[in-house]
């Protein structure tokens, strides 16, 4: 079969939460006893939820660059997720 079908067309609308970050700056004054003149801690994270009524692992997924394609996901692995922790000094 050579022709596009819309046979296993489906919905592909999804919500994505892409990316967060946090992040806390500790006051200078706490931090002048110690010889720090700043210090930060942050959370970063990607791909936290995603909320669709598409049945395969993830929409945005593409096995190649052509549109025709799009959400054909056959065996692709959906998009990771991933948190960071970070701390920013600076003396």
């Amino acid at each position: 079969n050579i022709y596009n079908s819309s046979r296993w067309l489906e919905d592909g609308s999804f919500v994505r939460l892409r990316s967060l970050s946090a992040g806390y700056q500790i006051p200078a004054v706490t931090l002048s006893k110690v010889g720090i003149s700043g210090l930060r801690v942050y959370l970063q994270a990607d791909n936290l939820w995603l909320i669709t009524k598409y049945s395969g692992l993830d929409p945005e997924v593409n096995s190649s660059m052509d549109p025709r394609f799009m959400s054909n996901d056959n065996l692709m692995l959906p998009q990771p997720r991933s948190v960071s922790l970070g701390v920013n000094l600076k003396f």
